[in-house]
């Protein structure tokens, strides 16, 4: 079983527009980083975001690189601070590959929680970016890779120039 955890891309300011939507540059980021994930054929049987439209706005995008054929879903308990423990009982019966596009701290805290039951933050979330956690035999979790928005625009812009 696979977790891919995303955070939102950056989105404008309240002050702009109060339901923050994502900006021209978070998009561009969310894009950069479907281009990128569109190679590694990830299959994914569920697509939660928490409702907040930039979060919504992140999972449309991705959905369309991703081996997916199910419905996207506002699903709670993926707000900034929301509790994990909610969240980590669904994913300990799920047993199927899921993506959550959510927020910070609330990201942070399920990678850390979910790799050591502990709150120490592990993870260095920016906005645009993408932890796959895996889950083996034993119940454990481990992360397997991680993407920022920095290094998927730097490996599309040298492939694009090679």
């Amino acid at each position: 079983m696979k977790v891919y955890l995303v955070q939102h891309g950056p989105c404008v300011e309240k002050t702009v527009a109060p339901e923050q939507p994502l900006s021209n540059e978070g998009m561009q980021q969310i894009e950069n980083l479907r281009q990128f994930i569109s190679f590694l054929n990830l299959e994914v049987h569920h697509l939660w975001h928490s409702g907040k439209l930039r979060a919504k706005q992140t999972a449309e995008i991705l959905s369309s690189s991703l081996m997916f054929g199910g419905m996207i879903e506002a699903h709670e308990g993926l707000a900034p601070m929301d509790a994990v423990e909610p969240i980590e009982k669904i994913l300990e019966q799920l047993n199927q590959n899921i993506m959550l596009v959510g927020h910070m701290p609330f990201m942070g805290n399920l990678v850390t929680k979910l790799l050591t039951n502990t709150k120490k933050n592990l993870v260095s979330f920016v906005p645009g970016t993408i932890v796959c956690l895996e889950q083996n035999e034993q119940h454990e979790w481990h992360i397997q890779w991680m993407l920022t928005p920095d290094i998927a625009k730097k490996v599309l812009l040298h492939n694009i120039s090679h």
